[in-house]
């Protein structure tokens, strides 16, 4: 009977993570891997150079969408919002509401006076610049 029911969940536990709802991709250069948003769990897989996929951070939210690296944390567009997960630990080091409808692409620029998020709002067609270091937005353009 042990050997049946092992037969029955290996399969399960075997199979491992899956996309569902692949949106965005961010290329690692510290460890030669990739995170994805997976939007459909609410998950940010890592794909590590030999191909396998593991669960980087759960619960993420609303999507999660653009995906940025700058430095060692991962941002994320989430819903409204952007949040920051330590890329070693995976731990979340930031949840910031810019208060946008539906937050999608983002990319980043470093120069004398910090780190700048650019990120823009698909639904309401607007575009923000968060300083890393303040922890403070602009909405820098806005389309009515």
């Amino acid at each position: 009977m042990k050997n049946i029911i092992c037969l029955f969940i290996a399969p399960l536990i075997c199979v491992g993570q899956n996309y569902n709802g692949p949106e965005s991709i961010e290329y690692n250069m510290s460890d030669n891997s990739y995170f994805i948003s997976n939007s459909g769990n609410s998950q940010i897989l890592k794909r590590n150079e030999d191909g396998s996929l593991s669960v980087f951070v759960n619960n993420v939210g609303n999507g999660p969408y653009g995906l940025e690296i700058v430095e060692d944390i991962l941002y994320a567009c989430s819903g409204g919002g952007i949040k920051g997960y330590d890329i070693n630990s995976g731990e979340q080091v930031l949840n910031y509401n810019i208060g946008g409808v539906f937050l999608n692409g983002i990319t980043h620029f470093i120069d004398g006076a910090g780190g700048w998020l650019f990120i823009t709002d698909f639904s309401d067609k607007k575009l923000y610049r968060y300083h890393i270091d303040t922890q403070e937005h602009l909405e820098i353009i806005g389309f009515a």
